[in-house]
């Protein structure tokens, strides 16, 4: 849906081994992709500068955490 939407995107999940996580992070903290879509596995803490915007999908209601100062 992301990338339907026009936004390159890379995902983070249980599925992948820790080299294709690290990968994936490594490819939104340079830029080459807008979005990192992740599962619970990402957690809180990632280190990521100039993120906008953390969205968190529960199963009831959306949370949008605004980015730390």
């Amino acid at each position: 849906m992301v990338q339907q939407s026009g936004w390159s995107a890379t995902t983070l999940h249980s599925d992948k081994t820790q080299t294709q996580r690290e990968a994936a992070l490594q490819q939104l903290r340079d830029g080459e992709v807008q979005a990192l879509v992740a599962t619970d596995v990402a957690g809180r803490g990632l280190d990521v500068p100039d993120v906008c915007k953390s969205i968190n999908p529960a199963p009831t209601c959306v949370d949008v955490y605004p980015a730390d100062p």
